[in-house]
């Protein structure tokens, strides 16, 4: 097992990613990919955004975060992770964008939010998917949070959902060579991680 901290500046809140040989395989061979293959990533891209030092424009969610099975109270603690990852010490009203995963039905989805201008960017690779009433309601209520924040410099903007619809055409726009790419980054950043050993105890 490759066991990897996930440090809270990375998704707003700490855990830890625990990898398999198997999620290795899955994540090369085009397989089911999990939550912990996207926290990874975002990890990755964390480090990416740091070194560009555009921390201040881009945030991540945790990849559970917008599912009803996530590990909150009610929805007003979700919403108010969602704030969380919304602000940031120096930027003004908030991070440019801030990606949300989605997962649903062995399928993942991608809300980016952009809490500025209150428009949440819909991608559905498979263009198949309406975003969920209850995951519209929790975003909504984040936004208007960080709108009573600041009600001077705010405009109080309605929540605006826009579908991209070039995710329909997806398989057109990225290469095989493209997506390889993306795979080799990800493995050669989950590898440089230390395996850990368990003995059938544990």
């Amino acid at each position: 097992m490759i066991n990897v901290d996930i440090e809270e500046h990375v998704l707003h809140r700490e855990q830890k990613c625990m990898l398999s040989y198997e999620d290795l395989i899955h994540w090369c061979d085009e397989e089911e990919i999990s939550a912990s293959h996207i926290a990874l990533f975002m990890r990755y891209l964390t480090e990416l955004v740091v070194s560009i030092q555009c921390t201040t424009s881009y945030g991540f969610l945790c990849p559970t975060s917008l599912s009803k099975f996530a590990s909150f109270e009610n929805e007003d603690d979700r919403s108010d992770y969602i704030v969380k990852a919304m602000t940031c010490t120096g930027c003004e009203r908030g991070r440019k964008l801030v990606f949300a995963p989605y997962f649903e039905g062995n399928h993942w989805m991608l809300a980016a939010i952009n809490p500025k201008d209150s428009v949440v960017y819909w991608c559905d690779p498979a263009g198949t998917r309406e975003p969920r009433e209850f995951l519209k309601d929790t975003i909504n209520m984040a936004i208007t949070k960080i709108n009573s924040m600041d009600p001077e410099k705010c405009q109080q903007k309605e929540l605006e959902w826009k579908i991209i619809k070039f995710m329909f055409k997806a398989p057109k726009i990225y290469s095989v060579q493209q997506i390889d790419e993306v795979r080799d980054i990800w493995a050669t950043y989950a590898l440089q991680f230390k395996a850990e050993v368990f003995d059938g105890n544990v």
